[in-house]
């Protein structure tokens, strides 16, 4: 079997139709059965059934589909590692993570990191944390911000390495002069079911942070007016600033607005941020230090 064919079970395993796996494979959808069909006979099993025109992993096939994603990770790792051999870059570090926390932290990590090792270059790309798993898996990062552990997918905690790099209160904001903004200006925190009847502005559901606030708003029996969904926490403060919404948002992504008012939750109601980078740094000075001034600009920021 080859590493083609693997790739393409495993496209089936994920896009479950075979029109859409053939498509992101830029094969025609007769060929991808045709190399299902042939990939079956020369194991002796069947790798799906099909149930309402989606092809879902038997028994046999998802034992079978975990190898082959162990064989991939080993395969372009070595693909990779000939890469970074041959390149005139390979002492280059890439960390992925979002704008807003790039603005945030990159500045702090990239000037110490290159104090500490001048013969190395430091990169940066934006993404978001969703694509972290995606862009590390592809070798596009070294380094990426990614929360909690527990999302890591079994299949991917034997190659990677997870670390907690710091903890971060999530606030409400609100358009200054609005009447819950008193709370912060006399510096009490706001008991969280004041939230019941208010409209909120969050992030879509899947989402770390509206994962959290969700479990808060079901804990206290708290039914919103209205929830709208942007993926972009730039629009989200915009909503805010033009009083249509009030959101919770990171505290960091807040406090250097002054159009608007930060507002202390009780409970208080916080996200886990770690670090994910391949285990082929396990236990590296290299890893060693971005773990460590991942943590300290997190410090510094929540500080500010």
């Amino acid at each position: 079997m080859s590493i083609e064919q693997m790739e393409y079970m495993l496209a089936l395993e994920q896009e479950k139709k075979i029109s859409y796996a053939a498509r992101r494979c830029f094969i025609s959808q007769p060929a991808l059965s045709q190399q299902l069909a042939k990939i079956e006979k020369e194991l002796g099993t069947s790798l799906f059934t099909r149930q309402n025109n989606e092809y879902i992993p038997t028994e046999e096939g998802r034992l079978l589909l975990d190898s082959f994603q162990k064989i991939l990770y080993i395969y372009h790792s070595a693909i990779h590692d000939l890469e970074r051999l041959h390149s005139v870059s390979e002492k280059c570090i890439t960390l992925g993570m979002p704008t807003l926390r790039a603005a945030t932290l990159y500045t702090y990590i990239y000037s110490q990191f290159r104090q500490e090792f001048p013969e190395y270059d430091m990169r940066l790309l934006e993404i978001p944390v969703t694509s972290t798993l995606d862009m590390l898996e592809a070798q596009k990062i070294d380094f990426g911000l990614f929360s909690p552990h527990q999302q890591i997918p079994e299949t991917f905690r034997d190659y990677y390495s997870y670390h907690t790099v710091g903890h971060e209160e999530l606030v409400l904001i609100a358009p200054k002069g609005h009447r819950l903004a008193l709370a912060s200006s006399e510096g009490h925190r706001l008991d969280i079911r004041a939230l019941s009847n208010e409209t909120l502005a969050l992030y879509p559901p899947g989402y770390i942070v509206r994962n959290i606030v969700e479990v808060y708003l079901q804990k206290y029996h708290i039914t919103c007016r209205t929830i709208i969904n942007f993926k972009s926490v730039s629009t989200i403060t915009q909503f805010v600033k033009q009083n249509l919404a009030l959101s919770i948002v990171p505290y960091t992504f807040a406090v250097n607005d002054p159009d608007l008012a930060i507002i202390h939750l009780n409970p208080l109601m916080t996200q886990e941020i770690g670090c994910l980078s391949p285990s082929q740094y396990k236990g590296s000075e290299i890893e060693a230090a971005v773990i460590r001034l991942f943590t300290e600009a997190f410090q510094n920021a929540a500080a500010t």
